[in-house]
């Protein structure tokens, strides 16, 4: 440090005198007195004492950070040493362990009095654990015949925590789930997730008499039936009592009740020989489905005559059981009539229940899980077939039940057969996701459209059907009122007049054109200069009808437009305009996921039909992890995965 601190004075010294003898300063020392040269050295003195106090405390900076490195190396060495000796430590254990574990098996096969394969046998079955427990001795060390266990709770166990378990097996909403949920993340924002799957088509009864197998929309249809068959059956035991009065009774309303299954049964047999009749015409019906339609109809006959039989046998035993002298002879045989009539009461309900397809659960999920969201159940709903409506209906509950009382703010994620809604309270996002199985849900709100495609759906629809007369009792004028306004033999308030004075002018004024080249001239200039009409069907050379068609739900379609526009809701302007939820308050946007669009699309590409697009860009898009496409649902491994 010493020879550092010359070094530096002589450094400085000869920068002193070098300034010294330069031009500069010889002058100004000729006018210069001895004290002020005197003062300048000193100043000199002072910045060069100072600058050396700075380097050196760098140098002592430096050194400290050192020395604090060392001191954490030490530390982690001496952690490392204690780490190796507890090992050590573990190692001598575990020798120790293996070394008496050898010599208790060795005093154990010297204690067995065995010989030869029996003893190898049983020394197996000795070390083989419960895998082999149980088995032929030939069959013990065989993977093949391995029994192994699940490590689980017992049944008692499981039945126990079943028991005590705030959830319920009813397809109705489970508040305890939210109330867990909830509990876990109160401030937070959560998924709502509908996801449907496939299920065997089964209608069973247990011998508990538990149903299993219907479709229970939860609006009491099912309760009402299981309802209606608790009482048939109350009254078939009835029927076995030996007291006539209760028998005679009974006996009316057990009539009545196989009357009703005689006018069921005779409709269910006639649509099910229709149907066997139609299969059977197909030359491609599936031999599976020919199959069970033959076995309906054979159902339907048989239950048909039982009910007619068993029907006559009751009447004939209550025309007996008036007569007090043979009231007596009756009851054993209104007996043995109960007795059998209970296995054709379980099979007729079978007949009058709706057997489920699917199975929809409602699940919660919290929104920070953005890909792959873990969603826990709240509802599952056994359904056949499943409407818009319905899932609109299906959310609301769910819905209100979260504004009600335990959450603050939520997103709504729907997914049924790949279908998804999301909404969230007190923010301004909201709104349906589908794939195409439930299209109205992202263009049709609840109380209005939501899209501008759904208006020329809606346009387009309504004249889908309307024949040549229909459409040109629209157009044709045939007088003038009052006012001067053209008169047609159907008026439609949304073909304005001018159209239709228009078109007469074409065909009876100087033109004299006729009815197919003056609608063919409307139509064209229905669209910009330049461009061709867009045919009514799609790849479909147009007619007259077609072309009457498009022109008349033009004009539908813009007087939808403009009814629109005058309550607020700008679909000239806008091609999509959120609704506002009723429950909410909020808008709710409905738009599309992995829908059927992009298999088409996907399929499209595949084919090769779009001669403009770059497929090796849209190649490297689809294998980019941050476009949300995978490059599966293009090569058709999986049409499905998007994300």
């Amino acid at each position: 440090m010493a020879e550092f601190a010359d070094q530096l004075l002589y450094k400085r010294k000869i920068r002193s005198l070098s300034s010294s003898n330069s031009p500069e300063t010889k002058k100004a020392k000729t006018y210069a007195s001895p004290n002020k040269e005197e003062s300048v050295q000193e100043e000199d003195n002072i910045l060069t004492a100072l600058n050396l106090l700075q380097e050196f405390g760098a140098q002592l900076q430096e050194i400290l950070k050192r020395l604090e490195k060392l001191d954490a190396i030490e530390f982690s060495l001496a952690k490392i040493e204690f780490q190796l000796g507890n090992l050590e430590k573990r190692t001598h254990e575990l020798e120790h362990f293996q070394r008496a574990a050898k010599k208790d098996i060795n005093k154990l096969k010297d204690g067995l009095t065995f010989t030869g394969k029996q003893r190898f046998l049983s020394v197996t079955k000795k070390f083989a654990g419960p895998m082999w427990s149980g088995l032929k001795k030939e069959d013990v060390g065989k993977p093949q015949k391995a029994r192994v266990n699940v490590a689980c709770v017992s049944k008692t166990t499981q039945w126990r925590h079943d028991r005590d378990s705030p959830f319920t097996m009813d397809p109705r909403l489970q508040l305890a789930a939210l109330d867990q949920l909830k509990s876990s993340n109160p401030n937070g924002q959560y998924w709502i997730k509908i996801d449907a799957t496939d299920i065997k088509r089964c209608i069973m009864e247990s011998q508990r008499k538990v149903w299993n197998g219907d479709e229970d929309l939860g609006d009491g249809k099912l309760q009402a039936l299981r309802d209606e068959y608790d009482e048939s059956m109350s009254d078939m035991h009835t029927l076995k009592s030996r007291n006539a009065t209760v028998v005679k009774e009974v006996l009316p309303r057990v009539l009545d009740a196989f009357t009703e299954d005689i006018n069921f049964l005779s409709e269910g047999f006639q649509v099910a020989s229709n149907h066997f009749e139609k299969k059977s015409k197909q030359a491609n019906c599936p031999e599976e489905t020919l199959k069970d339609a033959n076995w309906e109809v054979v159902e339907f006959q048989t239950l048909l005559q039982q009910s007619q039989e068993l029907h006559q046998e009751m009447e004939n035993a209550l025309a007996s059981i008036a007569d007090v002298n043979q009231a007596e002879r009756v009851l054993p045989v209104v007996h043995d009539l109960a007795a059998s009539s209970f296995l054709y009461l379980r099979n007729i309900f079978k007949k009058k229940r709706t057997a489920a397809t699917h199975v929809l659960v409602l699940m919660l999920s919290d929104e920070k899980r953005l890909k792959k969201p873990y969603a826990l159940p709240v509802r599952y709903v056994p359904c056949r077939t499943l409407k818009d409506q319905f899932i609109r209906d299906l959310t609301k509950d769910l819905k209100v039940e979260m504004k009600k009382t335990r959450f603050t703010s939520y997103w709504l994620l729907v997914h049924v057969l790949y279908i998804t809604v999301c909404l969230c309270i007190n923010k301004s996002v909201a709104g349906t996701v589908t794939d195409g199985e439930f299209c109205s849900l992202q263009s049709q709100g609840e109380t209005r459209p939501l899209h501008i495609w759904q208006i020329i759906h809606d346009a387009k629809e309504s004249v889908s059907k309307c024949s040549k007369k229909t459409l040109l009792d629209k157009l044709e004028q045939v007088g003038v009122d009052p006012d001067g306004r053209p008169v047609t033999r159907s008026p439609d308030p949304d073909v304005p007049h001018g159209l239709i004075v228009q078109l007469h002018e074409l065909r009876y004024g100087a033109d004299r054109m006729s009815l197919e080249d003056a609608i063919t001239l409307v139509r064209g200039q229905l669209v910009p200069a330049g461009y061709d009409p867009y045919p009514f069907r799609c790849d479909t050379p147009e007619s007259l009808l077609d072309k009457l068609r498009s022109i008349v739900a033009t004009y539908k379609f813009r007087a939808i437009i403009d009814y629109w526009k005058e309550r607020g809701v700008d679909f000239s302007t806008y091609l999509y305009v959120p609704e506002v939820d009723p429950v909410t308050g909020q808008e709710r946007h409905d738009r599309g996921d992995h829908n059927h669009l992009f298999r088409r699309a996907a399929s499209s590409i595949r084919q090769g039909r779009d001669p403009s697009l770059n497929y090796e860009a849209f190649d490297e898009v689809l294998m980019d992890s941050l476009s949300g496409l995978t490059h599966a649902a293009l090569i058709g491994k999986r049409k499905q995965s998007l994300v």
